[in-house]
């Protein structure tokens, strides 16, 4: 078993959701976080494969404690592409618990 990672409840706001996805993108493909860019390609820049993509979406739904739908993963395509998908769950979790 791994190291236990943090958890968060998507109390965050969308800068740190964004450092946060950022390195976990980095960490994943050992990349350098300072060198990743929003409009970066997962498979075409940054080198990812089906797996890794695969992983990073379920290393994402573990920290932030959400779900994203498998029918999700092909419009997956950027950095930014994961990083709107987890400000949108975080943000629609914050407007129902506020409701």
């Amino acid at each position: 078993m791994g190291p236990r990672m943090e958890t968060y409840n998507c109390n965050l706001d969308n800068q740190t959701i964004e450092k946060t996805v950022k390195k976990i993108i980095a960490d994943h493909l050992g990349l350098i976080i300072s060198e990743l860019h929003l409009e970066d390609d997962l498979v075409r820049d940054l080198g990812a494969d089906d797996l890794d993509q695969k992983e990073l979406i379920m290393t994402v739904e573990e920290r932030f404690n959400i779900r994203i739908a498998e029918t999700e993963f092909d419009c997956i395509k950027s950095v930014k592409d994961i990083i709107e998908v987890v400000q949108n769950r975080c943000n629609a979790g914050k407007k129902a618990r506020e409701n």
